[in-house]
């Protein structure tokens, strides 16, 4: 068997028989996936719905408390019910704007003994109905059911509460109707038709169903469901109202009611046809991508059996032999077309690859003697400044006051020989161009405090606040000196006019998991926008002319390499503060600062 047939063979193989059991797995998966879908959505709906019903059913018990507490309270009801004023006139009264108040649909306040307070009866029936619900009501736990429509004239939630007024007991009887747009909230969407089926009647969120289950509320109470095409729909149910006590059995929620609260189930149905549907698209687009997938793949494998392999075999020989830093490998393919087309593109290709990597070394070289330059510039000229702060501080003294020359020179000596000491560190350290930073334990008030010195020019005010006892952190001590002075020049440089207060703080943290320490810089400069904020910290980024960009982006990697952190809260015109949070070195054999 020749090349061709056998890749056509393969490939008729290693494509179909993976599609095909890749479609029966999921269409199998897809339609058991849909079922055990179906089956949770009614579950979750049947679930929001047996709590609404419930939140609906406290809802009303509660406006009918309100009532009973406003009716307690009200001596005009008790001289009313005791006949002292006008009974007919007062209870309409009452009744009317009580009703419209609480939000019912009906409100029936009637004696123990069975007399009818509001509304006025129109017939015996209609007492006696009104009578035999709240005497009803009062009779189950749950103290709420389901009027019939031959009763309340619309089937109607209702719940009975009870007060005592003067020595007679009266009891109201609320009740909201249970309508079309009432079962439609409890559907919540997705397809899930509501019903209600009670006894004489039925009525859904679904026309078609109203005529399999109206035949169940006359004829089969006890399984409403059933009479629902099983093939057709998937139906969960559950008795309505809901029984109050959530652990009440079924078989107890079945027992015969009182007349003439009437037995009712809640529905929830879905049909099965959008399932269905589904899986009947998935067959179609399953089939379609498998005689697709057959077409193309015999079709490519016809194709590069013919023509792919020699010139591939070829190219793959020349790329093998590419070096960008020899000029002699060679792309050759034979067989004309594509083939050497592509040969002749990898052929420019690398030798543009090779000039632009001559390129990028000569820019990478370029960008870091750069770097370097402006690195050794910003640490030079931070080293500088308190030396030149305090030569000039001294010219000053031998021009005014001569005589105090000697005093001021030994105040501010240890000044200017920190500053020495710290550029013969820098170059000590630039002179080895890949300095080995010594984390050791450190005071990082103490290097704040001499950092900080003589780094404010005249007409700054800059204050350090430490504690007494020493803030010993782990790191570098020339690295954390860079980082404080940093933070002073910058805050220093932000002030309008050269003139401001600076305040340096070092004191006790806690970090997310640890004990920390808080260096914060202060200032009541400039300030920055927002957007100055989100870039402040990134390498060469600078809002001065003459600024290098590497003030904070050193502060940023110092507190990296010290597992700290700095933050930066600023608004324009109000001045910025600057916080580097480095964690508290363990407490035992702590150093003393000097």
């Amino acid at each position: 068997m020749n090349l061709q047939r056998r890749i056509l063979l393969l490939t008729a193989l290693a494509v179909l028989a993976p599609l095909v059991l890749l479609g029966v797995t999921v269409r199998t998966g897809m339609s058991g996936r849909l079922a055990d879908q179906y089956r949770a959505r009614l579950a979750t709906v049947i679930d929001a719905a047996e709590q609404e019903l419930a939140a609906r059913q406290s809802d009303l018990g509660r406006r009918l408390e309100v009532l009973r507490d406003e009716a307690a309270a009200d001596n005009a009801f008790a001289l009313a019910l005791a006949g002292v004023r006008g009974r007919r006139a007062f209870f309409a009264d009452f009744g009317s704007r009580a009703r419209r108040l609480a939000g019912l649909d009906l409100l029936v306040i009637v004696t123990a003994d069975g007399e009818i307070l509001h509304p006025d009866p129109q017939s015996e029936r209609e007492a006696a109905g009104w009578r035999g619900a709240a005497a009803a009501l009062a009779s189950i736990p749950s103290g709420g059911g389901l009027l019939p429509p031959e009763i309340a004239g619309a089937p109607m939630l209702a719940v009975v509460d009870s007060l005592r007024v003067s020595d007679r007991t009266v009891r109201l009887v609320g009740g909201r109707i249970i309508d079309i747009p009432f079962l439609a909230t409890l559907a919540g969407g997705g397809g899930v038709e509501v019903s209600l089926v009670y006894h004489g009647g039925a009525m859904s969120t679904a026309p078609e169903l109203e005529d399999f289950l109206a035949d169940a509320g006359r004829d089969r109470l006890d399984r409403p469901a059933s009479t629902l095409p099983e093939g057709d729909y998937l139906t969960r149910s559950l008795p309505f109202p809901p029984p109050a006590d959530r652990f009440v059995t079924r078989a107890a929620t079945a027992a015969p009611l009182p007349r003439p609260l009437v037995p009712a189930t809640l529905i929830l149905s879905h049909s099965r046809e959008p399932w269905r549907g589904m899986l009947r698209s998935l067959d179609l687009w399953l089939l379609i991508a498998l005689i697709a997938a057959a077409l193309v793949s015999l079709l490519t494998a016809a194709v590069l059996s013919r023509r792919v392999s020699r010139p591939l075999q070829q190219l793959a020989a020349g790329a093998a032999a590419v070096d960008l830093d020899l000029p002699d490998a060679v792309f050759a393919a034979g067989g004309g077309g594509e083939a050497e087309v592509l040969a002749g593109v990898l052929n420019g290709m690398v030798e543009r690859l090779r000039a632009s990597a001559l390129r990028l070394r000569e820019a990478e070289q370029r960008a870091v003697r750069g770097d370097l330059a402006r690195q050794v510039n910003h640490d030079i000229r931070n080293g500088f400044t308190p030396i030149r702060n305090v030569v000039r501080h001294l010219a000053e003294v031998a021009t005014e006051n001569p005589e105090d020359l000697p005093r001021i020179f030994a105040e501010r000596r240890g000044t200017l020989e920190s500053g020495l000491a710290y550029l013969e560190d820098l170059a000590d350290r630039y002179a080895r161009l890949t300095p080995q930073r010594e984390h050791r334990r450190c005071d990082l008030a103490a290097i704040a405090c001499e950092a900080a010195a003589g780094m404010a020019p005249a007409g700054v005010a800059l204050t350090v606040a430490a504690p007494d006892e020493p803030m010993i952190v782990i790191g570098d001590a020339t690295s954390l000196r860079r980082a404080v002075q940093n933070l002073v020049r910058n805050a220093v440089e932000s002030l309008p006019d050269g003139s401001g207060r600076i305040e340096v703080e070092i004191a006790a943290a806690q970090g997310e998991d640890e004990p920390a320490i808080a260096l914060s810089v202060r200032d009541d400069g400039r300030g920055m926008d927002p957007a100055t904020i989100e870039r402040v910290f990134e390498d060469f980024y600078t809002t001065r002319p003459d600024g290098s960009g590497l003030g904070l982006s050193v502060v940023r990697r110092v507190a990296a390499d010290s597992g700290g952190e700095i933050a930066c809260a600023s608004e324009p015109g109000r001045g910025s503060t600057f916080t580097l949070v480095l964690p508290a070195a363990p407490a035992a054999d702590k150093e003393h600062r000097t």
